[in-house]
């Protein structure tokens, strides 16, 4: 019995998650709001403010930035076995 506690608090929490994260931000912002906005700990979790990691990759804020090229020409060098 207390097994099925266990899996259906993982199978809860994976399910919360995954709503979370792909709920739009409009949804999430007022089910925010309608919860007790950021001063509840729901309210705080359902922030709609993405950040690093979020997935949105809008910002590029979390990409490696790019080397500048040295020069505009490139030589390829090939090899043979």
């Amino acid at each position: 019995m207390l097994e099925y506690v266990i899996v259906g608090l993982i199978v809860a929490a994976a399910a919360f998650y995954t709503v979370r994260k792909y709920m739009p931000a409009a949804w999430r912002k007022r089910l925010s709001y309608r919860v007790g906005g950021s001063e509840s700990t729901l309210g705080r979790m359902l922030n709609p403010d993405p950040g690093c990691g979020s997935g949105c990759n809008t910002c590029k804020a979390c990409a490696d930035p790019v080397p500048a090229p040295d020069d505009a020409r490139r030589v390829i060098k090939i090899h043979r076995p």
